[in-house]
């Protein structure tokens, strides 16, 4: 395989993506992401530094490479060692401007956190929060609460560097090494931003294994000494959102399906590999707040009922126009591809928290 046998993505239309334009707005931005950087790598003191270990879950390019599944995977993981979990976030989209801390227990509108620290914390309960665009005031004001035995997930912090982490895990998207800098295509950083990192988790669906096998023996040429695990999508369930009951097989037979997630594809090809075929398939921009007007021209195209993804879920089941048995949700998570990796993994966080 080569690198022309990868897709090329970009945000641009793609008669601008190419012109002369488009490369000097690239230059621009990677000319501002570099003097950013330069300044942390010489003034590391200037990244706060707290009494408990941070990990970072984050990535080079802008959206869907696994980052929230990520985190979800980590957490549980944690929790399953007896460690106290806090989940530091910016909360992207959400309505409230002010930070907001959020102990276990405690109740919250998703409108305040973000959709995505809300879906976090109904897939691992007990987790605190600390939503806010300043992630270190937050993580300070976690470690007074904390036990002692506890650790901090900087949620899509690689480019966060106003905070110290003790772990940068890096999550890639199968099309790295053929992508480039915003606003031509869809990467944050250079392709060297990688050494930064200290584990690369390689994510996706297990049809694009071809595709992240060859990244995967890249990254071994160009950064040997960093840990890589290849880590898939698996379907675990259907889930009704009101109700929360699970189920093997959706209760539709030609349902509607939305998603407004960054990458929509993944979510139908999920779909199709489960054997469902929507009689219809609704694509939103990542994080839409649907509203009941929404609901009403969608509920024209149906007559059984609506699917959609996980994190679409926290958005949809807080509108009243939606029937309790008429939402069904695709419960997906991350795994590891092999158990010998897992364990690998596990070892390597346990060395470093302790």
């Amino acid at each position: 395989m080569t690198d022309t046998h990868l897709r090329f993505d970009t945000p641009l239309p793609r008669w601008f993506a190419g012109t002369p334009a488009a490369a000097a707005a690239s230059l621009l931005y990677g000319t501002a992401v570099h003097l950013r950087n330069r300044h942390y790598d010489h003034y590391p003191e200037s990244a706060g530094k707290v009494s408990l270990p941070v990990i970072s879950i984050g990535g080079i390019r802008a959206g869907g490479t696994g980052k929230t599944p990520a985190v979800m995977l980590l957490a549980t993981i944690l929790q399953q060692q007896g460690y106290e979990v806090g989940l530091l976030s910016r909360g992207y989209k959400r309505t409230d401007r002010e930070p907001v801390i959020v102990a276990p227990g405690e109740t919250v509108e998703w409108e305040r956190t973000g959709d995505e620290p809300a879906m976090l914390r109904a897939a691992c309960p007990g987790i605190w929060l600390g939503i806010g665009q300043d992630r270190t005031p937050n993580a300070r004001f976690l470690c007074e609460r904390m036990g002692n035995r506890a650790v901090l997930l900087l949620d899509d912090g690689f480019q966060h560097r106003k905070l110290h982490r003790d772990l940068d895990i890096l999550c890639l998207h199968e099309s790295l090494f053929i992508d480039r800098l915003l606003p031509q295509g869809y990467l944050r950083e250079p392709v060297t931003a990688l050494g930064r990192a200290q584990v690369f988790f390689l994510t996706g669906n297990r049809d694009r294994e071809k595709q992240l096998l060859y990244v995967d023996e890249k990254l071994a040429h160009r950064f040997p000494e960093v840990p890589r695990f290849l880590l898939f999508n698996d379907v675990v369930a259907w889930v009704n959102a009101r109700t929360g009951e699970e189920t093997q097989k959706v209760p539709f037979s030609a349902p509607v399906a939305i998603s407004g997630i960054a990458r929509p594809e993944r979510f139908f090809d999920l779909l199709a590999r489960d054997g469902v075929q929507p009689c219809r398939k609704m694509v939103f921009t990542d994080h839409y707040h649907y509203t009941d007007y929404d609901i009403a021209a969608l509920r024209k195209l149906y007559s059984q009922g609506l699917i959609t993804t996980e994190k679409d879920a926290v958005r949809l089941s807080s509108l009243d126009d939606i029937p309790e048995d008429s939402l069904w949700y695709l419960k997906v998570r991350l795994q590891f591809s092999e158990n010998s990796s897992f364990n690998r993994f596990n070892h390597y966080i346990n060395a470093v928290l302790t």
